[in-house]
């Protein structure tokens, strides 16, 4: 996980705190399919990854 916050910060100049690779499938969707970032947001601030 450290090389891809280094990446990150290289590439981008941003400062990664918190990363999760969730596995496929596992971010609520819309009907139309879009992730649903609002959702996403109060799944990871309930427990993260295990509320998933």
């Amino acid at each position: 996980m450290s090389a891809v916050r280094r990446a990150v910060a290289e590439e981008h100049q941003l400062h990664v705190e918190t990363l999760i690779l969730p596995r496929p499938g596992a971010l609520p969707r819309t009907t139309s399919g879009k992730v649903q970032r609002r959702r996403s947001r109060e799944l990871l601030s309930d427990g993260g990854p295990k509320a998933w």
